[in-house]
């Protein structure tokens, strides 16, 4: 399935400025884009936001 930058964000649960700095900062691997040329995200990307940026992943104890 392909998502779009705002499916992604929710999915991550971060907000679209958010996702669109990470991806301009080179922290999000091998962006795809559409032919319109505007990000999108496979399965594999969803997981890789999902478990890198989402907060809770971290311990904060």
């Amino acid at each position: 399935m392909i998502y779009t930058m705002m499916q992604a964000c929710k999915e991550a649960d971060m907000t679209y400025q958010a996702l669109k700095y990470y991806c301009n900062e080179g922290l999000v691997p091998n962006v795809k884009r559409d032919k319109n040329n505007r990000r999108i995200f496979d399965e594999k990307d969803k997981i890789y936001l999902f478990y890198i940026f989402s907060p809770l992943c971290y311990d904060t104890k």
